[in-house]
């Protein structure tokens, strides 16, 4: 039980209005992906499984990117969601999503999980790496295919 105390005081302590950026970017080619919704959770899980605490709305830039700032009853997780917002990208681009401690976060940084990851980019830490995916041909196909099938 003292474990998530002592990472609430952790962080306390260089947390106080500490930014974190959430960057997305394609994951072929580690361009930036301008125009991006991105939706922030705070979970605090002490309060029960999946208390939620609050939620920004955000837009990512000319450079990808969207920056928050914690706020001061700091979660112990952070979710996020990004997907396309400009209409070109809509159906283009798959929607994509983090879900990681805030310690981990503040500390070291993190990336989305199964795309491989770019060369040029990698999370730095206070940073959240969405790796986004395009659709592809094949999957188009599939979900032609199959799509009628799954709604069955």
């Amino acid at each position: 039980m003292l474990k998530p105390f002592a990472a609430v005081l952790l962080l306390s302590s260089f947390c106080f209005a500490q930014q974190v950026t959430i960057r997305v970017v394609n994951s072929s080619d580690g361009q930036p992906l301008p125009g991006w919704k991105v939706d922030v959770y705070f979970v605090n899980q002490t309060q029960g499984k999946g208390a939620l605490q609050g939620a920004q709305h955000l837009q990512t830039d000319a450079d990808g990117a969207a920056q928050f700032t914690l706020p001061q009853s700091i979660p112990d997780v952070l979710t996020v969601w990004a997907f396309p917002q400009v209409k070109e990208q809509i159906g283009n681009w798959y929607d994509s999503s983090v879900k990681a401690e805030t310690a981990v976060v503040v500390q070291k940084g993190i990336q989305s999980k199964g795309i491989t990851t770019h060369g040029k980019v990698r999370a730095n830490p206070g940073q959240i790496l969405i790796l986004a995916k395009r659709v592809t041909l094949w999957d188009r196909t599939m979900r032609t295919i199959f799509g009628p099938l799954a709604r069955g």
